[in-house]
């Protein structure tokens, strides 16, 4: 397209094409690099052309939310953006480790991880949540890492701030990736934790384990 710049020393923009999307929103958290809950919006670029990487401004019903960036985007290939976090809902993630090495005669060192991750709702509408960790995968011989059973690390109500029962939820999905993923449903003004453990054995020696 054709379009005529001021000589002003001043940015101009010029549209180039157009195109209507439809956009499947959900909440997703990865609480060990981020302690928010964000907004993802699942779209595919229905245009007959390619998205080319870079900025873009990110608007929602509400306004202006702010910017972010998008990689190359084939025609008809999905993408994902992110719209920044979820006011109503709070997250806080708790990790502990625990070592047992191995004795003088050898041995295997074994390291014991387990995560708790609370949620909670402070909004009056039933939320869902995606929440994802992850566990570390082996390369070589000498390390071995296996994932417990999802229900073998419960919270009990010592546990808990104040000493209140919170609802767990087990249910979980792990690839080959080692990614651990739970789908929470979180009520009204409503709490939720999912929980991982796992452990990490490794032949006397090995460093960085």
């Amino acid at each position: 397209p054709k379009g005529s710049v001021k000589s002003d020393g001043a940015p101009h923009r010029i549209p180039v094409g157009s195109f209507t999307t439809t956009a499947q929103l959900s909440l997703v958290a990865i609480p060990l690099r981020s302690p928010w809950v964000h907004v993802r919006a699942r779209m595919i670029n229905t245009s007959a052309a390619p998205l080319l990487a870079g900025p873009v401004d990110l608007i929602m019903s509400s306004g202006y939310v702010g910017r972010a960036e998008i990689g190359f985007v084939a025609a008809n290939e999905k993408f994902y953006v992110g719209f920044g976090p979820e006011a109503d809902i709070r997250i806080h993630r708790d990790e502990t480790r625990e070592r047992d090495d191995a004795g003088l005669l050898g041995g295997w060192n074994v390291q014991t991880v387990r995560v708790a991750v609370r949620l909670s709702n402070l909004g009056t509408q039933t939320r869902e949540v995606v929440v994802t960790e992850r566990i570390p995968i082996s390369e070589v011989e000498q390390v071995e890492v296996h994932a417990s059973a999802p229900d073998a690390y419960l919270l009990g109500a010592d546990d808990q701030p104040g000493g209140e029962e919170i609802t767990q939820v087990t249910a979980r999905a792990l690839d080959e990736r080692g990614l651990v993923s739970w789908s929470v449903e979180l009520p009204p003004l409503g709490r939720r934790a999912v929980t991982l453990e796992y452990r990490v054995r490794s032949q006397r020696g090995v460093a960085g384990v």
